[in-house]
């Protein structure tokens, strides 16, 4: 089975010899362009808001059990089973392209304000992705994906969880960018296609 895993290093520096990134490739080349072009808008958001989002980022890891705790407490046997078939689609959907579009998150790329004085918060996500994170970039966001498909799953069945669960996968999405965690697109094409995996 190892012989079949590469390494992020070694996805990357098969793609160096490329003119247009220092280590990404095309795809990431575009995504920093992308990206450049709409982060007007989250250089302006507040410090303050910032933070909190960043908060929310955090919550993309017990999200996922708390929602399947509430279908499952609240839901019927066919709720559960649309409940992981959401998740696991949003989640494959996110994963199957991750040899094909490789790129690293933004704070990997290139150091922004944040990083001269990181907060508590921007540690504790580095602290938890240094241990479970592979180092590179889904596209669309995983993390995204599944927040909001398993939110909208479990709105299903108690909406007013739905609604507390709504808005943390809202901070999952807006903190995966203002922590540079993700692209802008990668955020958005998420929250597109955990609404989409949930819609079934």
């Amino acid at each position: 089975m190892a012989a079949f895993l590469v390494s992020p290093d070694r996805l990357l520096d098969s793609r160096a010899a490329r003119p247009t990134s220092s280590r990404g490739g095309a795809f990431e080349a575009w995504l920093i362009r992308t990206d450049a072009a709409m982060r007007v808008a989250v250089d302006a958001m507040p410090r303050w808001f910032a933070y909190l989002v960043e908060i929310g980022y955090l919550f993309c890891f017990p999200l996922i059990p708390i929602a399947f705790a509430v279908v499952w407490l609240a839901g019927s046997e066919s709720e559960v089973a649309r409940f992981w078939t959401a998740v696991l689609a949003a989640a494959y959907a996110c994963y199957v392209t991750l040899p094909w579009l490789v790129s690293r998150p933004p704070r990997l790329i290139e150091r922004g304000p944040a990083d001269a004085a990181p907060t508590a918060v921007s540690r504790a996500n580095v602290f938890v992705l240094g241990r479970v994170s592979h180092h590179l970039n889904t596209f669309p966001s995983g993390h995204v994906a599944v927040s909001v498909a398993a939110a909208i799953s479990a709105g299903r069945v108690e909406p007013l969880a739905g609604v507390v669960l709504g808005v943390i996968a809202a901070g999952v999405a807006l903190g995966a960018v203002a922590g540079r965690y993700h692209f802008i697109v990668d955020a958005l094409l998420g929250v597109g296609l955990g609404v989409i995996a949930s819609a079934g």
